[in-house]
């Protein structure tokens, strides 16, 4: 464990140094009626060089667990976040599509704070793993976007209530899980 947090602060510090990052501010009008469509496309975005504690704060509605129920009233997909041990600006995610009583395709994922607000996915047989940078940041969603990967090439999280919409798009391709708030 002691390894996988050394070699993440080290990724983190690297990627924060060499990688470009954008995030739209949080008045920005008109950008949350684009995060109920999961077909829509953000333009290009504003640039600004680091993101606050503050605008972190604004993800704390993600903490907690997550379910998708299928047409026959099965549940499909349970996704869940929670805060990572005793560090405040990082959030563990994980996504799990089920299958009867059995967990398959199991897709872990990190948001935290490193000068910027950015979302890490780990990579089958890599060491690196796939960085998106926050585009835009609301106390109802966000979007993450690395303009430079095929699919996806922008994930966007949107709530309304108890509801929540995961939209993954690039490449021509769009996936969207609808999720409700389990418990709380």
């Amino acid at each position: 464990m002691k390894k996988r947090t050394l070699l993440i602060s080290l990724l983190f510090s690297i990627f924060h140094t060499i990688c470009a990052q954008h995030i739209v501010p949080s008045n920005n009008s008109g950008q949350l009626e684009n995060l109920r469509d999961p077909k829509s496309e953000q333009a290009s975005v504003s640039k600004k060089e680091f993101a606050t504690k503050e605008e972190f704060e604004e993800l704390n509605w993600l903490e907690g667990t997550w379910v998708s129920i299928d047409s026959s009233g099965t549940l499909s997909k349970e996704e869940k976040w929670v805060r990572k041990d005793s560090y405040r600006y990082w959030l563990a995610g994980s996504r799990y599509t089920l299958s009867g009583k059995d967990s398959i395709n199991k897709r872990t994922f990190d948001l935290f704070l490193e000068g910027e607000i950015m979302y890490a996915v780990p990579v089958d047989n890599s060491k690196w793993p796939i960085i998106y940078h926050l585009s835009y940041l609301s106390n109802n969603g966000f979007i993450l976007e690395k303009p430079d990967y095929a699919f996806p090439s922008k994930i966007v999280y949107g709530r309304t209530g108890t509801r929540l919409r995961v939209t993954l798009s690039g490449s021509g391709r769009t996936e969207s899980y609808l999720f409700e708030r389990k418990g709380r």
